[in-house]
C-alpha cells in the first residue's frame, strides 16, 4: 500500500485543509465586569437573519456557550436587566469552534440612525458608522466567496478608518484566498500591529508562516495569538503541528495537538505520530485509529500504514 510521506502530509495537513463540521460551537467570555455577570444576557443574532436568534446565559465566571451554529456573520449582543443593548460585537463563525471575549471595560448603549448593527468599538472609530457598515457587506461577500467584491467594500471601509483592525484581517483573508500571499502577510501584520487581539489574524499569519515553512516562525506567530485566545484550537494546532515539523516531539507538542483534536480531527494523526517518536506506541494507536475516521484519503492512508508498521513491530517483539 503506497502512503503518502511524513513531510509531503505535514505541509497538506498544516496548509488547513481540514474537513470543519458543517456546525459550530461558539464560546466566550465576558471580561471587565464591574458588578455580577447575571445583570447580563447574551445573543447572538443571525446579520443575514435578523429573526434568527439565540439566548446564552453567562455564569458566574463570565463564560458562555452557544452550540449549533450555522456558519456565517453574526453580531453577538450584551443586553442589560432592561433589555438594553449595551456592547455589540461582530463574529463570524467559519470552522466547528469559534472562541470570542467581549470586554465591558467601555460599554455603552448603542444605537444606529439607519437602522444598520454595529459594533460599539467600531461607532467609536467612524462616528457616521460608514466603516462598520463597508465591513459587515464586505464579509457577507466574503462567506459568499466573491472575493472581487469583499474586496471592494473591505477597502471602502479602510478609506473611512484606516486603523480598522477586523477590515485589515478581513482584507488579508481576500488575499490569502485568491493566492496573493505577500499582500495577506501585509494585511495581517497590520491588524494584529493595531489590535493584538486578533487572534484569528495572528492564526492566519502562523498558516501562512507555515506553508513557506517557516516553521518556527510559525510557532511563535501562533503562541502570540494564544496570548490574546488561549482557548482557540486553530492557533493550538498551528503550535503543535509546527513544532512536530521542527522534530520537537517532546515539550508541549502532544499537549496543543491534543487540545487541537476537539475541533480538528485530522490533529490526531500529527498527535499519534509525535508519540510514536516519544515511545508511546500504545496512545499512539488510539490517536490512529481515530485518524481513520478523517475526510482525507491521504491521512487515512499514512494512519493505516502507521497501524500496520505498529503490528509488524509488536510481532517482531
Amino acid at each position: 500500500m503506497s502512503c503518502p510521506s511524513r513531510a509531503l502530509l505535514v505541509v497538506s495537513l498544516c496548509s488547513m485543509a481540514i474537513a470543519l463540521a458543517d456546525n459550530a460551537v461558539v464560546r466566550g467570555d465576558l471580561r471587565d465586569l464591574s458588578g455580577s455577570a447575571d445583570r447580563f444576557t447574551i445573543f447572538l443574532v443571525n446579520m443575514q437573519h435578523s429573526s434568527e436568534v439565540q439566548r446564552a446565559f453567562i455564569n458566574a465566571s463570565g463564560s458562555f456557550e452557544f452550540h449549533s451554529v450555522a456558519q456565517g456573520s453574526y453580531l453577538i449582543e450584551v443586553r442589560n436587566m432592561q433589555g438594553e443593548v449595551i456592547k455589540q460585537q461582530p463574529l463570524t463563525v467559519m470552522g466547528p469552534a469559534v472562541e470570542t471575549s467581549i470586554s465591558l471595560g467601555h460599554a455603552t448603549k448603542s444605537s444606529s440612525a439607519s437602522g444598520t448593527t454595529v459594533s460599539v468599538g467600531q461607532l467609536r472609530r467612524d462616528p457616521d458608522g460608514r466603516a462598520a457598515r463597508e465591513f459587515v457587506q464586505g464579509e457577507e461577500f466574503l462567506l459568499k466567496k466573491d472575493l472581487a467584491n469583499a474586496r471592494k467594500h473591505l477597502v471602502k471601509a479602510l478609506k473611512a478608518d484606516p486603523e480598522y483592525a477586523e477590515a485589515h484581517a478581513e482584507l488579508g483573508t481576500c488575499a490569502f484566498r485568491a493566492g496573493l500571499l505577500d499582500e495577506a502577510k501585509q494585511e495581517f501584520e497590520r491588524a494584529v500591529g493595531l489590535d493584538p487581539k486578533q487572534y484569528i489574524a495572528w492564526g492566519n499569519l502562523a498558516t501562512l508562516y507555515f506553508q513557506g515553512k517557516s516553521y518556527r516562525e510559525a510557532e511563535q506567530t501562533a503562541r502570540h495569538g494564544l496570548e490574546a485566545a488561549p482557548g482557540d484550537l486553530k492557533l493550538h494546532f498551528v503550535v503543535g503541528a509546527a513544532r512536530f515539523a521542527q522534530g520537537l516531539f517532546a515539550g508541549d507538542t502532544a499537549e496543543h495537538l491534543e487540545l487541537a483534536a476537539a475541533g480538528y480531527p485530522n490533529a490526531h494523526l500529527v498527535l499519534a505520530e509525535s508519540l510514536m517518536r516519544l515511545g508511546d506506541a500504545q496512545k499512539a494507536r488510539t490517536h490512529l485509529e481515530a485518524s481513520l475516521a478523517s475526510n482525507s484519503a491521504e491521512i487515512r492512508d499514512r494512519a493505516a500504514f502507521l497501524i500496520a508498521s505498529l503490528e509488524r513491530t509488536s510481532v517482531r517483539k
